[in-house]
C-alpha cells in the first residue's frame, strides 16, 4: 500500500516527533493521548499523505473499518486531524509486531548498515497473513490481494498499490 503521488492532496503533518520506539514503549492504550494534527490545503482522504515517519499508517475512519478484521499485528491510536475548521477522527495503524517475512537469499540489504534496499518476501513465511508491517521503521505496511479487494470494493482513496516481490 502506498500514496499516489497527486499534489492535490491535503497533506497531514505535526511538528511532534514519536518515534517507533516510544510507541511501541506504550505499555497500554491507556498511555496514549490523541494529539491534533494540521493539513496543508488540498483534498483530504481515507489514506492522506503525511510527515509522521515513524509512527506508523495513517487511515480515516471508513479506512480502519475495512481493516480491522485483518489488523491483528497493530494496534489502533486515535488522532484528530484540523480540516476546513473541522477536527476530524483518524487513526495511526502502528505495528506491535514485525514478523518474519523476507526471503533473506533474494533480499538486496546495504552491506555497511544491513538497512533493507529491496525486500523480497517469502510466500512461505507470509503463510495466512494478510497485513504486515515487515520491518522496523517501515513507511507502508505490505497487505494480500484480499486485503486490496475490500478496500477497492469499499472505496477507501487516497491508496495505490505496489506489486512486491515474492518468492
Amino acid at each position: 500500500m502506498s500514496g499516489p503521488n497527486d499534489p492535490g492532496l491535503a497533506v497531514v503533518s505535526t511538528d511532534q516527533v514519536l518515534t517507533y520506539d516510544y510507541l511501541d514503549s506504550l505499555v497500554d492504550l491507556a498511555d496514549w493521548n490523541p494529539i491534533l494534527l494540521t493539513t496543508l490545503p488540498g483534498k483530504l482522504v481515507d489514506f492522506p499523505p503525511n510527515n509522521m515517519v515513524g509512527w506508523g499508517t495513517l487511515c480515516s475512519e471508513r479506512m480502519k473499518r475495512a481493516l480491522e478484521e485483518f489488523a491483528e499485528l497493530f494496534v489502533w491510536l486515535k488522532v484528530f486531524v484540523s480540516y476546513a475548521g473541522d477536527q476530524i477522527p483518524y487513526y495511526v495503524l502502528h505495528p506491535v509486531a514485525y514478523p518474519d517475512v523476507l526471503d533473506e537469499g533474494m533480499t538486496i540489504r546495504n552491506k555497511a548498515t544491513g538497512s533493507v534496499i529491496k525486500p523480497v518476501f517469502s510466500s512461505e513465511k507470509i503463510g495466512s497473513r494478510h497485513l504486515f508491517m515487515p520491518f522496523k521503521g517501515g513507511v507502508n505496511p505490505v497487505c494480500s490481494n484480499n486485503v486490496k479487494d475490500v478496500l477497492e470494493k469499499e472505496a477507501i482513496n487516497g491508496i495505490d498499490f505496489v506489486k512486491r516481490p515474492v518468492s
